[in-house]
């Protein structure tokens, strides 16, 4: 009898024991799911995020870089600053606005590199020089585009 109470006791243990084991191993297999999806899905978000800034830092440095030839050719053939200005914002209006994403970037950053671009190109041709040149640029180029608006 002892023996039967004994063997009951341990085949109760060793099914305790088992159905623990399980346990653990599909918490464990779980856990190892969880983090391999953070993992791979985590990354390709950051990584998207990513590429969609430097698209648009690209796209912003496009967008000055014309705007800042087309403002000094038309200073170095004798239009006024304010004609000049008109005439490459109307350009690259034209050009740009069918682009995708042109409506949701960041007016100020475009204002900003585009009088950096101007006052390092062609600055010379209307006395602007340096940090102040930058500024006045800058003001002048937001102030047109909301009397546009």
């Amino acid at each position: 009898m002892n023996y039967v109470i004994n063997n009951t006791i341990i085949n109760l243990l060793i099914d305790k024991l088992t159905n623990t084991k399980l346990f653990v191993k599909i918490i464990i297999a779980f856990y190892k799911a969880l983090f391999l999806f953070l993992i791979v899905f985590g990354l390709f978000n950051i990584k998207a995020v990513n590429a969609l800034e430097i698209n648009n830092d690209k796209f912003i440095d496009k967008i000055a870089k014309d705007y800042t030839n087309k403002f000094c050719n038309s200073m170095a053939f004798g239009l006024a600053k304010e004609s000049a200005m008109k005439f490459a914002n109307k350009e690259n209006n034209l050009i740009f606005k069918k682009k995708k994403g042109f409506d949701s970037l960041n007016k100020d950053l475009i204002a900003n590199k585009i009088a950096i671009s101007v006052v390092e190109d062609c600055g010379y041709l209307v006395d602007l020089r340096g940090e102040d040149g930058i500024n006045k640029f800058r003001e002048d180029y937001i102030s047109m585009n909301n009397s546009i608006s």
